[in-house]
């Protein structure tokens, strides 16, 4: 087979995993919506689910990873990596799916059950014609996402589910064919900026929450929300308390830290800057539409830039690491904080305040602890992400290399031990970063 034909088989490849996995990730987002609108008469109950559905996207992927290779062994290729991308995705998009349901279809919904109208009739009659528009840009985003996966494909799906970032990564690992793999990449990289038009617009704002409607709610839809998250506990428990093997990884342990902190200080850095000097909107537009950047084109992207190596290869790790999380913590909830106080700034300004006055009275207090918190979980997904250390360090350099190494060879006694150091450091990373905040917040309050 041609490099032509091959490069074309994948890409077809890639489209065909990423379509599924986003339609699949909608069908369960709805009902996952429908879940959360069941739960919505109990606050706390709603919070719960709500934050099962993030949880297997807050968890490192390399746990979710394992723990469906350990436990449902034959889904391999193209169907384990449709169910992982669903298990990943679908909480996500009925977080998105609720609030669209909440915002736009509620009063709707009230008036239609008065009426008796069957919850199939409402569906096709109302929901899809109000909301086809923001559905597809919920879909365009988790496709953006699936499209960019890489961990996923490179441990699940084998050689008959080779994804364009999987061929870009043997290009540059394997052959080091920099040619082929630049092109590529260039190709994905216009494609993502285009895809990222239609999402451009942030599909997790805040909403205001009405109240339970039989049209719109769904017992089954909270097994929906809730098995990922169960599942991958479940597995992940297990299997530590199976472990028996003993490894020495206090070298690893400590590049761990030191890419983890080092990330964490960086988007630290960054959420200060953006809250100071708010984005532009072109640039406001970009981040907030921009789907996971790929640890592919970042690491590639590096190794171009940056040649050296030894102590180098941590500090690649540092800054790409950053870049690559910095846009879905933007998209989380920086960017609705940062916005949400614009008018006290304008208002301050007029009065004749100083930029630095207005950063250190208005600004800092009301965003400092929410900085440390999102630099936490970006020092907390850093720890464990193998990723972009698969492409640009030329050794082990943290546990979750070593990890994925480990559970490529289904070394599972080995791999077992490494999971309560892996999530210790990981959560050490984040109360390390949530703490300060919470010091510096009560001290800038004073």
């Amino acid at each position: 087979m041609s490099e032509i034909s091959r490069y074309f088989q994948v890409l077809g490849f890639t489209f065909a995993q990423a379509f599924t996995s986003a339609l699949a990730s909608m069908l369960f987002g709805y009902l996952g919506a429908m879940g959360l609108t069941a739960a919505s008469a109990s606050r706390k109950s709603r919070a719960a689910l709500i934050a099962l559905a993030l949880l297997p996207n807050t968890l490192p992927i390399i746990f979710v990873i394992f723990s469906f290779m350990k436990y449902l062994p034959l889904a391999r290729g193209f169907v384990g990596i449709i169910i992982i991308h669903t298990m990943l995705n679908s909480g996500l998009a009925a977080i998105a799916i609720y609030q669209l349901l909440q915002n736009k279809i509620g009063s709707l919904a009230d008036l239609a059950y008065i009426e008796n109208c069957s919850r199939t009739r409402f569906f096709f009659k109302v929901i899809l014609p109000y909301l086809k528009n923001d559905l597809f840009r919920i879909f365009f985003f988790v496709f953006a996402i699936c499209f960019t996966s890489f961990a996923v494909p490179l441990m699940i799906g084998g050689a008959s589910g080779t994804t364009i970032e999987v061929l870009i990564y043997e290009k540059i690992r394997v052959s080091a064919d920099w040619t082929q793999a630049f092109i590529m990449t260039l190709v994905e990289v216009i494609f993502i900026l285009f895809v990222s038009l239609f999402v451009r617009r942030d599909v997790a704002k805040a909403s205001q929450i009405s109240s339970r409607n039989p049209l719109l709610s769904l017992d089954f839809g909270i097994i929906v929300i809730v098995f990922p998250a169960a599942f991958v506990c479940f597995c992940l428990v297990q299997s530590s308390l199976e472990a028996k093997a003993s490894l020495d990884f206090s070298t690893l342990a400590l590049g761990s830290f030191f890419v983890a902190l080092g990330s964490g200080l960086l988007s630290l850095i960054l959420f200060f800057i953006t809250a100071r000097f708010r984005p532009a909107p072109r640039f406001r537009r970009l981040l907030l539409g921009l789907a996971t950047p790929s640890a592919v084109i970042v690491g590639f992207a590096l190794l171009i830039l940056v040649h050296a190596t030894g102590w180098a290869s941590f500090f690649k790790l540092i800054i790409g690491l950053t870049f690559m999380h910095f846009p879905i913590l933007y998209r989380l909830s920086w960017d609705a904080q940062i916005f949400s106080i614009s008018q006290q700034i304008e208002t301050a300004k007029t009065i004749g305040a100083s930029q630095s006055r207005i950063f250190s009275k208005i600004i800092a207090p009301q965003v400092l602890r929410s900085a440390y918190h999102l630099s936490g979980l970006a020092a907390l997904w850093a720890f464990s992400d193998f990723t972009l250390a698969s492409v640009v360090a030329e050794k082990d350099l943290t546990l979750a290399q070593l990890f994925s190494h480990l559970i490529e060879t289904y070394r599972w006694e080995a791999a077992e031990s490494l999971i309560l150091p892996m999530m210790a450091g990981s959560i050490l990373c984040y109360i390390l970063f949530s703490g300060v905040g919470y010091v510096a917040s009560r001290r800038t309050l004073r």
